[in-house]
């Protein structure tokens, strides 16, 4: 290959890829974060978080687990806005619920990241929970146990 072609090549993958960037920038500053969307965003987390208040009143916190899962398992699209809309109702349900004995014993601190990685790993196994967010998910368990002793 020529000398030319490849700085041809080099020009065209730059547009390209600035392209991409630039339209992700518009899509995400303009479009999904719109005035409209947010107010969208607000009224679902709001409504996420009565029904999960309104779950633990009846509930401990090992429920709110199964809860959350079982929740985010039905999530069809968008899994980054139903991630972030559910863990919010997560927090609520953990916040709210009866404690579970021995719900927080041996629970690492998430920065422990070497005993934390397989805490989480163990807890996606437990739960038979095999989302890409799984790991997220447990997390809040950990800020949970960690912020409420």
């Amino acid at each position: 290959m020529t000398v030319t072609k490849r700085i041809l090549l080099l020009l065209a993958i730059f547009f390209l890829f600035s392209a991409f960037i630039g339209g992700s920038y518009f899509y995400v500053y303009h479009v999904y974060l719109s005035e409209e969307n947010i107010e969208l965003l607000k009224e679902k987390a709001e409504i996420a978080n009565v029904e999960a208040r309104e779950f633990a009143s009846n509930n401990d916190n090992e429920a709110c687990v199964e809860y959350i899962i079982l929740k985010i398992n039905q999530c069809a699209s968008n899994i980054i806005e139903c991630q972030a809309i559910n863990n919010i109702a997560f927090r609520a349900c953990l916040n709210n619920s009866e404690k579970t004995p021995g719900f927080c014993d041996e629970v690492p601190s998430s920065e422990d990241f070497w005993e934390s990685g397989f805490w989480r790993d163990d807890q996606c196994e437990k739960y038979n929970f095999e989302s890409d967010i799984c790991q997220y998910v447990i997390g809040t368990i950990q800020e949970y146990c960690h912020n409420t002793q």
